[in-house]
């Protein structure tokens, strides 16, 4: 995504969250909503890291030895996080590398969502890895707080189909659009 430049203060592209009206938001909450919103673009969806160059690694704080990239046998003190040794074992599994930056079919959403959804509710991280749909031309990330934040370079069916989605479920909606806010 040429126009996903999320780093620098001019991105080309817009945004918005969808946050959940829940108080309290568990992991079959979340797992439900983005199937439920997502629910027609789910075998166009990649998996990446959350910006160009950097690792998966990046995602856990990753307690493997790059030499030895092995599945944890055990959690040890550099490694003290059963969501994260999980993560990094899926990584494992999959014969992912620790410095890998591209991207991934996802096989198994409910595993995968499990997995980011665990980390991200019990670590503390801010934010999940992007998930990109390249043909609809809109990445997105799952946060702590239970939102889900789209990027996206131009309103198209898709979007209008995830709004219309999240607002059947009674979602409060919160647009920013990054063009408008630094001009």
């Amino acid at each position: 995504f040429e126009w996903l430049t999320i780093i620098d203060d001019d991105p080309d592209c817009e945004k918005f969250e969808i946050t959940s009206t829940l108080i309290e938001f568990d992991n079959d909450d979340f797992k439900k909503f983005i199937f439920e919103i997502f629910k027609d673009d789910l075998k166009q969806i990649l998996i990446g890291p959350t910006g160009i160059g950097m690792p998966w690694s990046d995602f856990a704080d990753v307690c493997q030895d790059i030499e030895n990239f092995t599945i944890p046998p055990f959690l040890d003190t550099e490694c003290d996080n059963k969501y994260e040794a999980a993560f990094i074992t899926m990584m494992a599994e999959n014969k992912i590398e620790n410095d890998y930056t591209g991207y991934c079919e996802i096989l198994d959403w409910n595993k995968l969502l499990e997995l980011i959804i665990d980390v991200i509710l019990n670590v503390g991280g801010s934010e999940s890895m992007f998930f990109y749909n390249r043909k609809a031309q809109y990445c997105f990330y799952l946060h702590y707080s239970c939102a889900v934040g789209i990027w996206y370079k131009e309103m198209n069916d898709n979007i209008r189909k995830i709004l219309s989605y999240a607002s059947n479920l009674d979602y409060l909606l919160k647009y920013k659009d990054l063009r408008k806010s630094n001009a």
